[in-house]
């Protein structure tokens, strides 16, 4: 089931993996808000991806980014 994204509402939530970090997150790429539990997707608990990552011990780089892989919901 589609959801759209509680912080913008332009996007629909995806489920990712991060290869980067072996975590699977759901992630809106308009906004990049990202919650690390698909169960918990409201407006009070996203973080932002780079927040996200750097918490997780990584440098948001265009290398992490593409390691990102949709998976489906």
């Amino acid at each position: 089931m589609k959801k759209a994204c509680p912080r913008c509402g332009q996007d629909w939530l995806r489920k990712v993996e991060i290869g980067a970090i072996g975590r699977t997150v759901m992630l809106c790429y308009d906004c990049e808000a990202v919650w690390g539990c698909e169960c918990h997707t409201d407006f009070a608990t996203f973080l932002e991806l780079s927040t996200f990552l750097s918490r997780c011990g990584v440098v948001p780089s265009k290398k992490v980014y593409d390691t990102f892989n949709d998976l489906d919901m």
